[in-house]
């Protein structure tokens, strides 16, 4: 017996999600950021909250292949 998920959200229902994340990033997040940090001190953030979403990435991704039957 094979079980299917079915696809529940459509391409609209996706770009609506990421609009949203979107707004809600602009309006609440990167602005109070911007003005409290300064360009400087919000760009050092950012480049370090993507290194260190890239670490996670990679943590993520290599878990599989020590334990591959899990």
């Amino acid at each position: 017996m094979t079980s299917t998920l079915k696809p529940t959200l459509g391409t609209i229902h996706l770009w609506g999600i990421a609009v949203g994340l979107v707004i809600s990033g602009e309006y609440f997040g990167w602005s109070y950021g911007w003005g409290v940090a300064g360009t400087l001190g919000f760009l050092l953030t950012t480049l370090m909250i993507a290194l260190m979403y890239t670490c996670f990435i990679f943590s993520f991704t290599a878990a599989p292949l020590a334990k591959p039957v899990a």
